[in-house]
C-alpha cells in the first residue's frame, strides 16, 4: 500500500513539473500545498475512510480524487503522463542532462526513487543520488545498482557498502561543510579510498544547510575529520570531481586534448587546506587564459 510519505512526494514533483510546463500556477500550487497537508497527517491515509480523506485542511476536491487514485492504484496517471511529456522537454532545450534524487525517509523511498530515476536513464539523462545521509536509506545502493554519476554524502555506510563502491565507478561526493553545519558525523573517506572507491569532494553550497563556499574550509574538514592526505584532497578537487560531473574526458588533469585549467603558485603545496580561512596567493588559467581571482 502506498504510503504518506510517497503521496506527499508525488504532489511535490507534479507540482514542480507542472511549473516547468508552465500550467496554471494556482493548481501548481494547490498540489505543493496538499503534499505539505499529507506530511501533517498521523494516521496513514490508506487507514482513513475516503470520505475523510477530503477534510482534510490543505486538501481540494482535486487533490483528495489523487489520493484516492493513488490509494486503490499505487500511482498518480496524471504524474506518469507528464514525466514522460517533460522529460523529452528538458533534453530537447538542453536544460539538464542528470537528474538527483533524495532517497530518505520523508523524501522518495528507494523503490519510488528507482522507479523514477530508471525512466530518466531510459531518456538519455545522466542520475545522481543524494544517499545515505541520514540513515541507511538504501540510496548507496541503488546508485551502485543503478550505475549512477555520483552518489553524495553517502554517510551512513555498512562495510559491504564501502567495498561494494570500491568495486564500482559510482564517484562518491563527500560535503564535510554540510555535516559540520548539520552536526552530522563525518563521511568515512579513509575507508571508501582504502577500499579503492572514487572520492570528490563540494561544498553542498545552500543557504539552509551549507552556507558556505569555502572550498579551503571543506578541504581541511577533509584532512582533520576524514583521514584524506593532501594529495587526495587535490585529486578529490580535480579529476574525481570531474568525473562525478562526466568531464572527465575534457578537464581534470593536464593531459594533451584536455582544456588547460589549472593554477600557478609559488606558496607551498602544504600551504593548502592547511589554514582555514587562508587561500594561498595563487594565478587562475582557464581554457589557457588568466582570469582575475
Amino acid at each position: 500500500m502506498i504510503s504518506n510519505d510517497e503521496i506527499s512526494n508525488n504532489f511535490s514533483l507534479l507540482a514542480k513539473l507542472m511549473d516547468i510546463h508552465g500550467e496554471n500556477p494556482f493548481k501548481a500550487k494547490s498540489y505543493a500545498a496538499a503534499a505539505f497537508s499529507v506530511d501533517k497527517v498521523p494516521t496513514p491515509l490508506s487507514e482513513m475512510p475516503k470520505n475523510s480523506i477530503f477534510s482534510i485542511k490543505g486538501i481540494g476536491e482535486s487533490a483528495g480524487n489523487r489520493i484516492i487514485e493513488m490509494l486503490q492504484t499505487g500511482k498518480l496517471q496524471i504524474l506518469e503522463d507528464i514525466i514522460q511529456n517533460t522529460l523529452p522537454i528538458l533534453k530537447k532545450k538542453k536544460l539538464t542532462n542528470r537528474v538527483d534524487i533524495f532517497i530518505e525517509k520523508n523524501f522518495f523511498e528507494k523503490d519510488a526513487g528507482k522507479k523514477y530515476l530508471a525512466e530518466f536513464q531510459k531518456q538519455g539523462f545522466d542520475i545522481t543520488i543524494h544517499a545515505n545521509q541520514l540513515s541507511q536509506s538504501g540510496g548507496a545502493e541503488l546508485a551502485i545498482e543503478l550505475k549512477a554519476k555520483s552518489a553524495d554524502h553517502v554517510i551512513q555506510l555498512s562495510d559491504e557498502t564501502i567495498q561494494s563502491f570500491g568495486k564500482s565507478e559510482v564517484v562518491t561526493v563527500l560535503l564535510p561543510a554540510a555535516d559540520l553545519y548539520m552536526k552530522c558525523d563525518y563521511p568515512q573517506a579513509r575507508k571508501l579510498i582504502d577500499a579503492g572507491a572514487t572520492v570528490a569532494l563540494a561544498t553542498d553550497f545552500n543557504p539552509g544547510t551549507s552556507p558556505t563556499q569555502d572550498l579551503m574550509l571543506v578541504g581541511l574538514l577533509a584532512r582533520l575529520k576524514m583521514g584524506m592526505t593532501l594529495p587526495e584532497v587535490f585529486q578529490a578537487y580535480t579529476i574525481n570531481a570531474a568525473r562525478a560531473l562526466g568531464l572527465d574526458a575534457e578537464e581534470g588533469s593536464l593531459e594533451v586534448g584536455k582544456k588547460a585549467n589549472f593554477i600557478c603558485t609559488e606558496a607551498d603545496l602544504t600551504d593548502f587546506f592547511y589554514s582555514a580561512g587562508a587561500v594561498p596567493k595563487h594565478h587562475l588559467f582557464i581554457g589557457g587564459k588568466q582570469v582575475k581571482v
